[in-house]
Order: structure tokens, then sequence, then C-alpha cells
């Protein structure tokens, strides 16, 4: 009888297993690839927007097209209009960031979640009011001693 146990299987085994690795990686990697495809063209599609833009905006400022690129970028980066409205947006994300800054201590968190809690109290209280007595119901309605006959003891 022949062994199982001869160089042919050990060999067997190991191409099975690079055949395997290799099945895997043809799965996988293709998959790979596209998504690196996909954002390349997002990015282009970006890029090509801007530039449309760009070239839209020198037109509307100079009623005339250029494929002068170093003129677009100067027109556009001198005009007063367009650099107003980059003051505008650096302040406001200047302010939004110190914003964050300031809501996100501690001492400020603390106080949001107390306001929080006495909301939460104040609905549960609205909703529940029908089980709570009123002041003046209580003000008005007999004390302990005198809805059990208490008062006679004191006059002793």
């Amino acid at each position: 009888m022949a062994s199982q146990d001869g160089k042919g299987s050990i060999i067997l085994k190991i191409l099975i297993i690079l055949l395997v690795v290799a099945l895997i990686i043809v799965i996988i990697l293709p998959g790979e690839i596209w998504q690196e495809e996909d954002a390349a063209q997002l990015t282009s599609h970006g890029n090509m927007a801007t530039l449309y833009e760009a070239y839209q905006y020198y037109h509307t400022l100079n009623n005339m097209y250029t494929d002068n690129q170093e003129e677009i970028i100067n027109s556009i980066q001198n005009d007063s209009a367009l650099i107003k409205k980059q003051l505008v947006v650096n302040n406001t994300t200047s302010l939004k960031n110190k914003m964050e800054n300031f809501l996100n201590k501690p001492a400020v968190n603390t106080l949001y979640d107390i306001s929080f809690n006495l909301k939460n109290i104040q609905d549960d209280l609205e909703l529940n009011k029908r089980f709570f007595k009123t002041i003046e119901k209580i003000d008005t309605e007999p004390s302990r001693s005198e809805r059990f006959g208490l008062q006679k003891l004191h006059h002793f």
C-alpha cells in the first residue's frame, strides 16, 4: 500500500492555499480600485465645477472670456466684493470656532444639563398636574389634627 502523506499531497495543499489567497485578492482588489476611482472622479467633478464657476465669474466681471488662467486667478483675487465675502466667511468661521470652544467648557455643559433637567421636570409636572394639589386647595383644606379630631387633645 502506498502512503497518503507523500510529497505530492504537500505540494497540492500549498497550491490550493495559494489559489484560495489569489481568489480572495481577486475578489477584494477590484472593489478597492473602484472606490479609489470613484473618489478621484468626485474630486475631478469638483475641480471642473470650480473652474467653470471661475470662468463664469471672470466673464461677469470683464464681459469676456479668456484662456489665461493667471489672468482669471488675479482677477478673482483682486475683486473687492469677493474679498469682502471671504472676510465674512473667515469671521463667521472664527466666531463658530470661538462659540464651540465656549460651549464645550464644563461649566456651560453643566448649565445646559441643569436647564435640560429643569425643563424635563417642568414638563413632567405639567403632564401630571392632575395628581398634585394646588396651593389654594392646600390652604383651604383642614389640617391633619382637625381631620382626626385631635384639636380636643390640645385643650388639656
